[in-house]
């Protein structure tokens, strides 16, 4: 986020990160300010823009995900911001995913922020539409993949027109978040990818569509270059001077 952050100036990037319902408490004038609007919100936010936006998104393995936002929601209740009532700090992984309200605060985020779901309902899984989070993806300008995040960044500058990003920063990284995955038990790593097939398979697709723009990307690169090489005046015979 702050390669982008960093092409825009303050006023223009919307201080919101994950509040649906406090954005749309924002004036139409007051929308139309914001050049950079990123975070965690529903696929219909777009509708409520004077005019249409341009969309990138960038996706993780669930499964990996899933890990990530168990972490964050214990970080949070750390800090004394917790989104759930019952402390989850003394459960284990296994409970938490497990439990029927905290499991489910975690499962398919990505479908359900593409099927303007907001909230845990008990109800949600079954109003989950695979084939609308498909053909929503498919709309956007960029869909990068965490897991390959420099190849991602590469489509991002072409894509959007931006000069090549050299320096690739990796902001928020756990350094120990392998390690911590590698003692996950495996029927607990089967679990999270079961209860989160929606996503799984949304992630899959997103692989697809990434892997087609990438190849089209080098092809339109290579396209370019030769035209450019083609282009180039030829050139002069090597020069010698006799002095006589």
């Amino acid at each position: 986020i702050s390669i982008l952050d960093q092409r825009y100036t303050v006023d223009e990037i919307c201080p919101l990160h994950d509040s649906y319902q406090k954005f749309l408490t924002y004036t139409m004038e007051e929308r139309a300010r914001f050049r950079f609007i990123r975070g965690h919100f529903p696929y219909s936010l777009k509708d409520q823009l004077p005019r249409p936006p341009r969309l990138l998104t960038f996706l993780r393995h669930p499964v990996a995900r899933v890990l990530s936002a168990v972490n964050q929601h214990r970080r949070l209740e750390q800090q004394g911001a917790s989104f759930f009532e019952q402390r989850i700090g003394d459960i284990s992984l296994e409970e938490f995913v497990q439990h029927p309200r905290f499991g489910r605060a975690v499962q398919n985020e990505a479908v359900k922020y593409l099927n303007d779901i907001l909230g845990y309902q008990s109800e949600q899984r079954k109003s989950l539409s695979l084939g609308l989070a498909k053909e929503r993806l498919e709309t956007f300008d960029v869909i990068g993949l965490v897991e390959q995040f420099e190849q991602s960044l590469e489509l991002l500058a072409y894509t959007f027109g931006f000069p090549p990003i050299l320096e690739v920063p990796y902001e928020n990284v756990d350094p120990q978040r392998a390690s911590r995955q590698a003692e996950v038990k495996q029927s607990t790593l089967d679990y999270i990818a079961e209860t989160n097939r929606e996503e799984m398979e949304l992630y899959e697709y997103a692989q697809k569509l990434f892997q087609e723009r990438l190849e089209h990307m080098r092809a339109e690169k290579a396209q370019a270059d030769d035209i450019a090489a083609s282009s180039k005046p030829s050139e002069l015979p090597t020069s010698v001077f006799f002095d006589f």
